[in-house]
């Protein structure tokens, strides 16, 4: 495990082989496997699991309770051939990809499909 410097580390965590850059916050009950490396500036919070083959850049929020995953696909590859071309061609753009809430109308109990 490597800190670089000014990390804030609530325990208990497990935090196996990692590398966390300057000035960031794991929460507690945080666990973050080998091999990952977390930018400079990133907070993650509480309850949250980053498995191996994750990066996480710079000024970086990991809210509570994240879990991030590499299953492997259909064709036995990870899923990392797609979105690191995609997020790369959005900051080529100067484009942020942000996280919007969906809202609507919970069906009433009367509603709900009921099977018997």
């Amino acid at each position: 495990m490597k800190f670089v410097k000014e990390v804030i580390l609530v325990e208990p965590s497990n935090l196996y082989e990692c590398s966390i850059g300057n000035e960031c916050f794991v929460g507690h009950f945080v666990e973050i496997q080998k091999g990952l490396k977390i930018g400079n500036n990133t907070k993650v919070q509480s309850h949250t699991f980053i498995c191996e083959l994750v990066r996480i850049g710079n000024d970086c929020i990991i809210g509570h309770g994240v879990m991030f995953i590499n299953d492997l696909l259909s064709d036995g590859k990870t899923a990392f051939g797609f979105e690191p071309k995609f997020t790369a061609n959005f900051a080529k753009q100067k484009l942020r990809i942000i996280e919007v809430p969906i809202y609507y109308n919970r069906k009433t109990y009367a509603q709900e499909k009921k099977i018997t």
